[in-house]
């Protein structure tokens, strides 16, 4: 249910690991719903190879939903597990014009550099202060910082992020800030299409 608070900000999308026999009503309310102000991203979309239904129909899935993200300007949240090139062979052929974020990322510093070549942004949740050397390889213009667990505060992932990239917290606020306003009005940007 979205909020009626327009100040609450939301993602609406189709988890590779529910799609279901109701997929194309899914895909019909997500579209209607991806006009709302308050809906941020489309997403999480993506690909799970741990997940039960096929790759064939998770990619077929996710691209109807880069195409949504297409339609209305919104940045796509990339739920990704083992398919990371998939997902990069998919956004070169569909070239989107709109920011893919991939959520929850934990990966090596190598597969980061993969993203950002890619004009991806990486987002880290608790486990990012766990791999300083990934950390340290982001751009501070192509980072977020999220948290799923409810036992985990986001304040603490601030000031581990910031300890790790020498700055203040504040200044990590202020960049993550810029980097919302960035992806939130991305229509036609270039950057985002290859």
């Amino acid at each position: 249910i979205i909020s009626e608070n327009p100040n609450s900000l939301f993602s609406i999308g189709l988890h590779p690991c529910f799609i279901n026999e109701n997929t194309a009503n899914n895909l019909l309310e997500i579209e209607k719903l991806s006009t709302l102000p308050q809906v941020f991203a489309i997403g999480e979309t993506g690909l799970d190879k741990r997940a039960k239904t096929s790759l064939e129909q998770q990619t077929e899935i996710f691209k109807a939903q880069i195409k949504i993200a297409n339609q209305v300007q919104k940045p796509i949240i990339i739920h990704c597990v083992k398919a990371f090139q998939e997902i990069l062979s998919i956004k070169n052929e569909m070239k989107p014009g709109v920011p893919f974020i991939f959520h929850g990322f934990r990966g090596k510093p190598e597969l980061a550099k993969q993203l950002l070549k890619n004009n991806c942004f990486i987002s880290v949740g608790k486990d990012a202060v766990y791999i300083p050397e990934t950390i340290e390889i982001i751009p501070l213009d192509s980072l977020f910082l999220e948290t799923d667990e409810k036992d985990f505060l986001i304040k603490d992932l601030y000031n581990g992020i910031a300890l790790i990239k020498n700055i203040s917290v504040e200044d990590l606020s202020k960049q993550i800030a810029i980097n919302l306003e960035k992806v939130s009005h991305s229509e036609s940007n270039d950057k985002f299409n290859s």
